[in-house]
């Protein structure tokens, strides 16, 4: 990579902030104490403990589609959790949610393990925007039985935290704050702040390594990029051979009518020839 472009990476990187799933992913993997204060704050809960964190881990399925998760991490009762951040509104959310939590459902349990054993498991979208307007922190999925209002149980909580959120007398305000903040000197948390500083300079051990994810990243999206437009390069040569092969089709119905009819033609004004001659005789 030319020093321009090394350039341009480190102005993404300065520019990068924690709604960047890239970065967010870098600087939470296989940090619990970060994971942890960070889902103490969503779930209100102070006894949690993060045993295990790990980022962009595959769930795959020889039968369906697989996922990758942003951030998976296991606390020491065994539940599980999902945290995913997402800039932009994007259609089928819930059942993203769903289908994400159904694979780590199947990946946590155990062949022939009873199903009252299955842990609880969360999954937690962190979005850039108020999924629904309303300027609430958080969203709270809730399964209730629809004729007495009981709630339901079953280990499954689904949680979408309003990234706008930006009251800074509470903690989940001062989060949304530095999840937004790019400059880590104005985020509010010492322990965000010092865990993503080493991340932006571009001499430490971390900048090195998040500039050679995202000079990965732009491989594999030119990759794509060229895979794409290959494809679709075939495709429009298959369709013009299809049209092709069309036309040449066409123009032998078309060779073949006028055959016809030159013969029908030829036909006509041979009779009339004939029939003129009788008239004469």
């Amino acid at each position: 990579m030319c020093k321009q472009d090394r350039q341009r990476v480190r102005e993404m990187i300065a520019n990068y902030t924690l709604f960047d799933d890239a970065f967010m992913s870098e600087v939470f993997n296989e940090n619990n104490e970060l994971t942890q204060y960070v889902l103490r704050i969503i779930l209100q809960r102070d006894d949690l403990e993060v045993t295990s964190v790990i980022s962009q881990r595959e769930i795959g399925s020889l039968v369906s589609r697989g996922v990758r998760l942003d951030i998976e991490a296991i606390d020491s009762k065994g539940n599980y959790y999902d945290v995913e951040v997402q800039r932009a509104r994007k259609p089928g959310l819930p059942q993203r949610a769903r289908f994400y939590q159904s694979m780590m459902d199947y990946e946590h349990v155990e062949k022939g393990e009873d199903f009252q054993f299955l842990r609880r498991s969360y999954i937690i979208f962190i979005l850039d925007y108020d999924l629904y307007g309303e300027q609430k922190p958080i969203y709270h999925v809730e399964h209730i039985i629809r004729e007495n209002g009981k709630p339901y149980d079953d280990g499954r909580e689904i949680l979408f935290v309003n990234g706008t959120y930006r009251n800074r007398d509470e903690d989940i305000g001062r989060l949304m704050h530095d999840f937004s903040c790019s400059d880590y000197h104005q985020m509010d948390s010492e322990l965000i702040r010092e865990t993503v500083r080493p991340y932006k300079e571009p001499n430490s051990k971390e900048g090195d390594k998040m500039s050679e994810l995202v000079e990965r990243i732009f491989r594999e999206d030119f990759e794509k990029l060229r895979a794409e437009h290959a494809r679709e390069l075939a495709e429009s040569n298959q369709k013009l051979a299809e049209n092709e092969g069309k036309i040449a089709r066409l123009e032998q119905i078309i060779s073949q009518k006028d055959e016809e009819i030159n013969s029908l033609k030829k036909a006509l004004a041979e009779q009339g020839v004939k029939q003129s001659e009788t008239v004469q005789s």
